[in-house]
């Protein structure tokens, strides 16, 4: 009788083991197929991540060109306004005979 019992203790603690393993192996391999997954889309992501720095890197050079196209921009308007300024706060004097022509005169040989 004692040996029925440890027979069954056995067969007990056998299919508990099948099961037991049975369900690793399952669990295994949907952890497997999840871990591909999460790596497809890593990979695709980090792709993703590349073009964007690229992009942005782009996008800060042209900024850059921007800025500096605006800061000539700026500059020569302050020049245009300095002139303007200028032209209309000093009086230009003429002198009385500014309106003739200077008469180069050849010089004569003897």
């Amino acid at each position: 009788m004692l040996e029925i019992f440890y027979i069954l203790l056995l067969v007990v603690f056998g299919g508990l083991i099948i099961v037991t393993m049975t369900q690793y192996g399952v669990r295994r391999g949907m952890l497997k197929d999840q871990l591909d997954n999460l790596r497809e889309k890593t990979e695709l992501q980090q792709a993703r991540l590349q073009a964007n720095g690229e992009e942005f890197d782009t996008i800060v050079l042209e900024l850059e060109i921007l800025q500096q196209e605006q800061d000539s921009l700026e500059a020569q308007a302050t020049c245009m306004g300095n002139l303007d300024q200028f032209n209309t706060t000093t009086p230009v004097k003429k002198e009385k005979n500014d309106h003739r022509p200077t008469r180069l005169v050849a010089p004569r040989h003897l």
